[in-house]
Parts: C-alpha cells; sequence; structure tokens
C-alpha cells in the first residue's frame, strides 16, 4: 500500500520514475535516514531509492516499459519484489543485487513459467517449469537448464517432440564420446625417459592408471635388462622361454605350480612380477613369441593379471586364491620387458605402429603402455604421452 507521507518522487537519468523510500549515503558509506539529517545534509548528500518503492521505466509518448514494485537496498533491488517486464512477462520473488535470486516465479507472457531458486539471474537450484499444454518438469536446474542426471541436460523452453528430439541426441552423443574415450584409453601410449632411474616412478604412475607397462630400449642406448631391474626391487622373474621349455618338458600341470609360487610371493608379500618376454639364456628350439594365453590358468597365471582393474577386486582375487587364505597386498605391480630396441628418434606413432605389429598376437595390447629407456640430454622433457 503506497505511503504519501514517508515516499519521495524523482527522475533517474535513464528517464525512469522512481516512487517511494528513500535514504543518503554518507561518504562513510552508511545510509542515513532524512529524519536523521540536516537540510544541508539533504541537500549535498545523495539520494538512493532504499526501502520500498515503485520505478516506472518508460519511453517517448509515456507508454510504460517496465515497472518493478518492492524492496530496495543502496539503489538496488534487494528482497522481494515484482518486475513487470516490456514484453508481458512476469517476476515475483526475491532479490539480491538488482539480480534474481533466491525463490521466485517467472510467467511468460506465452503461458510457460518456472516456480522455484533462482542465482545471480538464472534459474539454479529445486523447481517446477510449466508450459501451457499442462505438462511440466520437475526437479534440479542450473543456469537455466533442467538437469536430469550429470549426462542429461535439457533446455526447459523446448516441449514435447522437440525435448525427447534433444534427449535422443545427448543420449548419441554420449555414446559416440564413450567409445571415443574407450578407444583413446586403449591405446598404447609411449614414456619416454631419459634415465631408467626414473622408472619405478614411471611404473607407479602407469599402474595407478590401471595398466601395465611393457619396458624396452632404444637402440642408441646401452642399458641392458640388467640394468633395468636395479631399479625394481623385490623382482620375481617369470622367464618365457623357460616356460616354454618348462611345458615341453615337464607338462602343464609344473607350469600352472610354478607360476602359481611366483604370483603368490608377489600378490601376498608386494613387489614385481617381471614378465621377461625374449631376453634369456635359455633358448628356444623354435624361435618364436608364444600367445600369452597358452600358459593363462585362473588358479596360476590368470588373464586378469593384465588388467589392473579387475584383479585386484575382491572377487577376482577369491577367485585365485581358491581356498587359501591370504590379503593382497597393495605394493604389488606387473610390469613386462622386451630386449627389442626402436629409434628413439621415430615419432611416437611408429614406434606405437612396430610394438603393435609385433606384440600384438603375443598378448592385448588394451591395457599396456611403452615405457622407452633412452639417451637424452638433460634440457629436453623426459616424458611424453
Amino acid at each position: 500500500m503506497l505511503n504519501n507521507g514517508n515516499w519521495k518522487c524523482f527522475s533517474l537519468k535513464d528517464q525512469s520514475v522512481y516512487y517511494g523510500e528513500v535514504a543518503y549515503l554518507k561518504p562513510s558509506g552508511d545510509v542515513a535516514h532524512e529524519d536523521s539529517l540536516t537540510n544541508d545534509e539533504k541537500q549535498h548528500l545523495p539520494k538512493l531509492r532504499h526501502g520500498n518503492g515503485v520505478q516506472l521505466f518508460s519511453t517517448t509518448g509515456q507508454s510504460t516499459l517496465c515497472k518493478y514494485h518492492g524492496e530496495w537496498v543502496k539503489d538496488k533491488r534487494h528482497g522481494k519484489g515484482e518486475i513487470f517486464y516490456p514484453n508481458g512477462d512476469i517476476y515475483k520473488g526475491d532479490f539480491q543485487g538488482d539480480k534474481r535470486h533466491g525463490k521466485g516465479c517467472y510467467t511468460w507472457q506465452d503461458g510457460r513459467k518456472y516456480d522455484g531458486e533462482w542465482k545471480n539471474d538464472r534459474m539454479e537450484g529445486f523447481g517446477f517449469f510449466a508450459y501451457p499444454s499442462a505438462f511440466e518438469v520437475r526437479g534440479e536446474f542450473k543456469a537455466n537448464y533442467y538437469v536430469i542426471n550429470p549426462d542429461l541436460i535439457l533446455n526447459p523452453f523446448n516441449e514435447g517432440e522437440d525435448m525427447k528430439e534433444q534427449i535422443r541426441l545427448q543420449v548419441e552423443t554420449r555414446k559416440k564420446n564413450a567409445k571415443i574415450l574407450e578407444a583413446q584409453q586403449k591405446q598404447v601410449k609411449i614414456h619416454r625417459l631419459a634415465s631408467p632411474n626414473l622408472l619405478l616412478e614411471t611404473i607407479s604412475a602407469i599402474d595407478k592408471t590401471n595398466r601395465i607397462a611393457v619396458i624396452v630400449t632404444s637402440s642408441q642406448t646401452n642399458l641392458s635388462k640388467e640394468d633395468i631391474m636395479q631399479g625394481i626391487p623385490q623382482i620375481c622373474e617369470i622367464d618365457l622361454r623357460y616356460l616354454v621349455n618348462l611345458k615341453k618338458n615337464e607338462g602343464k600341470e609344473r607350469i600352472r605350480e610354478y607360476l602359481r609360487s611366483v604370483c603368490m610371493e608377489v600378490f601376498v608379500n608386494g613387489g614385481c612380477i617381471f614378465l621377461n618376454m625374449d631376453d634369456s639364456a635359455v633358448k628356444y628350439e623354435e624361435l618364436y613369441y608364444p600367445d600369452m594365453q597358452e600358459f593363462f590358468h585362473p588358479m596360476s597365471f590368470p588373464a586378469t593379471l593384465f588388467r589392473p582393474d579387475i584383479m585386484k577386486k575382491k572377487e577376482t582375487w577369491k577367485s585365485f586364491c581358491g581356498e587359501e587364505e591370504a590379503e593382497m597386498s597393495e605394493n604389488y605391480f606387473f610390469v613386462l620387458w622386451s630386449k627389442t630396441k626402436y629409434d628413439e628418434n621415430l615419432d611416437d606413432q611408429n614406434i606405437v605402429a612396430r610394438f603393435e605389429k609385433k606384440f600384438s598376437k603375443v598378448f592385448s595390447l588394451d591395457s599396456v603402455d611403452l615405457i622407452l629407456c633412452h639417451s637424452r640430454t638433460e634440457d629436453e622433457p623426459s616424458h611424453r604421452e
């Protein structure tokens, strides 16, 4: 209800008219009401919209374009208020610092309505959005969008078939992005190391991404298997060539016993299972890389060893242990070694292509990264993905 006794009427620079309560701004930044000031202070201190009031925005011809009726604090809409927009839209609710902020209801001239929480002039928080057709959505809003879940965010101004099309497109995009991400995660990455001193740190970083490291050296370096092993503590080596001969001479059961003893040692006590694929004093009668699958067995050398994210799950570990009662160490890791050498001057793509051509039939490359130990000047980067 208007109070003609306390309200003032004056025009602003934008030609709008304010009619309501006022206060005066002191040099200290505080506000003071008229009854606490002298006439001289009233003449010289800036006048503010402060309290309850109405502001009318107009153009030539005296046609009113917009009206705000509500609370003001230091010349800004702040508190409860109602605003009528030029196009017929209406907002009624909370304001803070001249913005819709808090709880409020916005009604568009075409009949759409949002009733809920606002933040910095945007629909944000819990609310519901209603349409002239009587359809409505209810839930969380963020930056003027309706958030069904983190992967499905919709423009609430679309209704019916348009909203269904939004959902369809976002689901398709999410599936496409998931496939791209999966493909990227399966790609072999190269870590170039100028010194084996960085080897353990790099292996640990790879292990944290649920991948395993395949270690090789460049053709320009003289690093040997023994040099590499010196940087890795608590190694239990599995020689692939030895396995081939053991299988030939003593059969599969002997291989399984041997592999289980090695794996259990590391799984329980920590350390490294170091699979040596080709650098051995034991000779093959036929020189070839066997398919690792011929040695896989759930109770001795499980295929899940190549998938740390699966191997370290409790149910996988329980399946491997069988009736034995043991806890898996958090400090075990699995790496592969090959004496294969690559020219360190080749680009990553070329090296990966050569690596995949040689080893893709030996084991799955989905979860491996390649560590290339090589010589490099100190001012060059030591790691690249």
